[in-house]
């Protein structure tokens, strides 16, 4: 049976949560990229995301509390078993019913057609993409960034939400601080610009949200180009179209002031979020 790790080298879009990851990743299934059938609401595949979490709790790690995964990636041995487990679970029933639902039955092997661009979203592969690239040598990268006080407000408003609801597995008491948020983008950036750092320059594709948001027609152009997509012009300005510019800069629309040092952050300004932003 065809199973992940001998297809096609994948397309993995990462990048803090709250950055427009989950947008792009529309994108490129709306251009036919097979990201998977077992999607939730936020457009991630949730047998791989069962297996990025898997992977952190190995390192006692957690979304919102991700710095202790270094110690795993600095753990040769520990390493070695992780992509092992990756490797054995990417060739498993388990993973191969869930990522390609039907497909799996309706072409068992390569040569029934399997489609050749695909790839998967999910926050975590900022964190643990140097252990995918021992599974996937060749994938391509596609990191999103976007505003930290953004990020860090959309954090608070949505764990808010969520406080009450203590099954809830997701829920972060980290982000129910507008400054705690912020520190956990800073973390996430750090990890994510290192990680890519290793890839050649062609197979990394950075995407910051603002310029997605209001310039989409040049983005997503930019986008399809790096994913090997081919789409018409049409297809492009009616997804273009479909994309909302208010949400650039949500903080100052809402005549919110950006909290102390945060403009002034050297991350911020290493992004092009500065004074001026």
């Amino acid at each position: 049976m065809e199973t992940l790790v001998n297809r096609a080298e994948p397309t993995v879009v990462l990048g803090m949560h709250r950055s427009g990851t989950s947008l792009v990743a529309k994108l490129l299934r709306e251009a036919g990229v097979f990201m998977g059938e077992d999607l939730d609401s936020h457009g991630e595949s949730r047998s791989l995301r069962k297996l990025n979490r898997f992977l952190l709790r190995a390192g006692h790690a957690h979304w919102d509390h991700p710095l202790p995964f270094r110690h795993v990636l600095e753990t040769s041995e520990l390493c070695d078993a992780l992509v092992r487990h990756l490797e054995e679970a990417a060739q498993g029933k388990d993973i191969q019913s869930a990522f390609f639902g039907r497909r799996a039955v309706r072409f068992p092997n390569r040569r029934a057609g399997w489609p050749h661009n695909w790839g998967w979203k999910d926050p975590r592969n900022t964190l643990t993409l140097p252990l995918w690239l021992r599974v996937f040598p060749e994938l391509r990268a596609i990191h999103v960034v976007r505003n930290g006080i953004d990020v860090a407000n959309s954090l608070v408003e949505r764990e808010r939400v969520r406080v009450t609801r203590l099954d809830h597995p997701a829920r972060s008491a980290r982000c129910l601080s507008q400054k705690r948020a912020f520190e956990l983008w800073t973390e996430y950036i750090r990890i994510g610009l290192e990680h890519v750092a290793v890839l050649p320059e062609e197979r990394v594709l950075t995407i910051c949200y603002e310029e997605l948001v209001l310039s989409p027609q040049n983005q997503i152009e930019r986008l399809f180009r790096f994913a090997g997509i081919a789409a018409s012009a049409s297809q492009i300005a009616a997804l273009a179209d479909s994309i909302d510019a208010t949400r650039a800069y949500a903080y100052r629309k809402l005549h919110r002031d950006a909290p102390p040092g945060q403009l002034e952050h050297r991350l911020m300004r290493r992004l092009g979020y500065g004074q001026t932003s």
